[in-house]
């Protein structure tokens, strides 16, 4: 794995945040804090197939989502089961 940081951007709520560039390999995993673990799974024509373990009680939202603002429960957000 290969990271590079950039400079600190904005998320949000206007707060300051690290943005990191990784570059991983098929099969390489990246931990985010104690809980979420993301798996490279394919990259496949530009394509890459991740997974990614949450707590249940975490919820992952497709980018378009957020972007439209919609509430986690009126929308198709990825919960496991």
């Amino acid at each position: 794995m290969r990271q590079r940081e950039h400079d600190d951007t904005r998320d949000g709520n206007g707060a300051a945040s690290l943005m990191l560039e990784l570059i991983q390999q098929p099969g390489e995993e990246i931990m985010i804090g104690d809980a979420i673990i993301v798996t490279v799974m394919s990259v496949v024509d530009g394509l890459v197939r991740l997974t990614i373990q949450v707590p249940r009680e975490v919820a992952v939202l497709h980018e378009e989502l957020i972007e439209r603002r919609v509430p986690p429960n009126e929308s198709d957000a990825l919960f496991h089961s």
